[in-house]
């Protein structure tokens, strides 16, 4: 993943890293992650507006929509995990969090944090995204967590340590 859309494949033969084109009509075509399941790949980026490549691992495509829902007001994505090949979640800018799955594109109606989110993934069906923000970020954007359906207590990171209990803001001074 990377600059210009740069993908590259390791093959399970020879162990040689190999590019794979990928034509990009936009010029945000920044690659920063991507995710396979069930023999379905996804790779996401772009910085002022999101991107979305599916593929099988060998060939890509840019996603203009799924169902009825287009892909192009989409913020700039950082993160996706595919569960599956119609179950992904995808995390980016302004605490961006999408799910794709049975045909359409779900987004909440508002974010649980303006801090950018980084990375996504999980286990069983607990899901997990971290982020956010460097330089001059708000105590409140500093080590973003945010869990889904986890029954074990809440958590929240102040840098340094866990703590159990309700999840709040990072503490200034804590580290980060």
């Amino acid at each position: 993943m990377g600059s210009g859309g740069l993908i590259l494949r390791r093959e399970a033969s020879d162990g040689a890293w190999r590019r794979i084109d990928v034509r990009l009509a936009t010029s945000d075509n920044r690659l920063f992650t991507v995710s396979c399941a069930g023999g379905a790949c996804f790779a996401v980026g772009g910085s002022a507006s999101g991107l979305v490549l599916t593929g099988d691992g060998a060939g890509w495509r840019t996603a203009a929509s799924a169902g009825d829902a287009s892909f192009d007001a989409l913020p700039g994505l950082s993160g996706v995990w595919a569960r599956g090949p119609d179950d992904v979640l995808m995390v980016g800018d302004d605490g961006a969090t999408l799910h794709l799955g049975g045909g359409s594109l779900r987004r909440p109606s508002r974010s649980l944090t303006s801090a950018t989110l980084h990375a996504v993934g999980g286990f069983d069906d607990v899901v997990i995204a971290v982020g956010g923000e460097l330089g001059n970020a708000t105590a409140s954007q500093r080590a973003v967590i945010l869990l889904q359906n986890d029954d074990a207590p809440d958590v929240t990171l102040d840098g340094r340590t866990w703590t159990a209990g309700a999840v709040q803001g990072s503490r200034p001074g804590g580290g980060q």
